[in-house]
């Protein structure tokens, strides 16, 4: 698990061993994200549907019977968009707050992307999303420059062109949106 974490060495040693693992008659499940080529067979774990989320999160007994976490529900669902460790944790909290464990999570794959956390904050205030320009003035930066980091921020899957509102640029996200928000500074 977490293969994508792991240094390029370490992957490339681990990677030279998979033909005699296999030839040995073993099964070898290695999980990451975009790990760049693709090894063998490879499946692409989508988002749970609603249903799929609240099955899971019936199944925590102390949490399935509780008032609270009944009023919480549609807030825990529309957090975690699908994602079952979102929901999870948010359903920890009574009020689906999101937690110190969310938020470290959360930052963490973000430091790792490597992308301009200024530009994040600044989209994060605005639930709706900006377009290039408005970013490009709030930022105080030129234009080109804003839509290189919008561009790497999309392509890492942070951020997404909105067409309903004539391309603003917005969170891919919510649950993300709402952490980059909380860590503002």
């Amino acid at each position: 698990d977490d293969f994508h974490l792991l240094s390029k060495d370490t992957r490339a040693r681990i990677l030279a061993g998979v033909p005699k693992a296999v030839d040995r008659g073993r099964i070898l499940v290695l999980a990451g994200r975009r790990l760049g080529r693709r090894l063998g067979n490879t499946l692409a774990l989508e988002h749970l549907a609603e249903n799929e989320v609240m099955s899971v999160l019936t199944e925590l007994r102390p949490w399935s019977g509780q008032a609270e976490a009944q009023q919480a529900l549609p807030r825990v669902l529309a957090l975690a968009a699908g994602v079952p460790l979102f929901a999870l944790e948010l359903a920890r909290s009574p009020e689906a707050e999101v937690n110190l464990t969310l938020l470290m999570i959360i930052a963490s794959r973000l430091d790792g992307l490597d992308l301009d956390w200024k530009m994040l904050q600044t989209l994060a205030m605005s639930p709706d999303g900006l377009d290039i320009a408005i970013l490009a003035r709030d930022l105080g930066d030129a234009e080109d420059q804003v839509k290189a980091a919008v561009g790497m921020a999309t392509r890492a899957g942070v951020l997404r062109p909105n067409p309903d509102a004539g391309g603003a640029i917005r969170f891919r996200h919510p649950l993300v949106r709402e952490a980059v928000n909380l860590l503002c500074i």
